[in-house]
């Protein structure tokens, strides 16, 4: 039986799609009349809509994936770009106005929060282990109701969702992955306990688009509740720079009921030196 926090994403979803559908065959209304037809949703919609039709005018075409449709996380990506559209429009990222407020409301928000806290985050274990902190220690759980749920697994604490999420922002431009010269990867001290190796295969940072999503995101942050970005800037501040194998050791003494599956809980927590 759906919730009714599931019949309103629903409800959203709808009403985004039909507008993004008009958009492109080129009838669309203005955003106040067609508002006028979901009153109920007006105030949430307002600024989706207007960062639709903002998008729309940069990029001149504004393409829906058929799945966006399943979830709310994927209507917002859709906004940013289409399929395959890996980097900002040219001349969109460069003196372009400031996006309209985009509301805090589903974790890959604090996914984006948090690299643009960071700066970058230095491959997926970090991005796990990070956002775990995050929802825990700082509290995102309590602002969205689809934050990731870490349970344990054969290396820690772990959601596939941070994957997917990832992936997804990369598709829609938000994100980039940047594979470190691989000098810079034998360089750094942090250890992938996971694949016992001393590099990082990826390095994560937003794109200029995602930066002016970010930038949005901060200040409807701010304006809901200043606790949602204080927590995110916390954590960052506190475990960021840890070298890897600092934070996944961290992370498994703080959560022992997230590492009863591990293969490397012994290694981790030195038990086999």
């Amino acid at each position: 039986m759906m919730g009714s926090d599931d019949r309103k994403e629903g409800a959203l979803a709808d009403a985004i799609s039909d507008f993004v559908d008009r958009l492109n065959s080129g009838k669309g209304p203005s955003v106040g009349a067609f508002l006028r037809n979901y009153p109920a949703l007006a105030s949430e919609l307002r600024p989706l809509l207007e960062a639709a039709v903002q998008v729309r005018d940069e990029t001149r075409d504004l393409i829906v994936s058929e799945g966006a449709r399943s979830g709310f996380a994927a209507v917002r990506a859709r906004f940013l770009a289409g399929p395959g559209q890996d980097t900002v429009p040219e001349g969109v990222a460069e003196g372009s106005p400031a996006l309209p407020p985009i509301p805090v409301s589903q974790r890959t928000d604090f996914l984006v929060l948090l690299l643009y806290v960071m700066n970058e985050i230095r491959g997926f274990t970090q991005a796990v282990k990070m956002l775990l902190l995050v929802g825990e220690e700082g509290m995102a759980k309590r602002f969205v109701p689809d934050y990731y749920q870490h349970v344990a697994y054969d290396y820690g604490p772990f959601d596939k969702a941070v994957y997917d999420d990832i992936a997804g922002l990369r598709r829609a431009g938000v994100l980039e992955a940047v594979r470190p010269p691989r000098r810079g990867r034998q360089q750094d001290d942090d250890v992938d306990l996971v694949r016992g190796s001393k590099e990082v295969e990826y390095t994560f940072r937003l794109t200029a688009k995602g930066k002016r999503v970010a930038e949005s995101l901060a200040r409807s942050a701010e304006a809901r509740d200043p606790a949602i970005l204080a927590g995110v800037r916390d954590v960052s501040s506190k475990y960021g720079s840890l070298p890897l194998k600092d934070l996944v050791r961290l992370v498994y003494e703080r959560y022992p009921a997230l590492t009863t599956k591990s293969k490397i809980r012994r290694r981790v927590l030195g038990e086999d030196e």
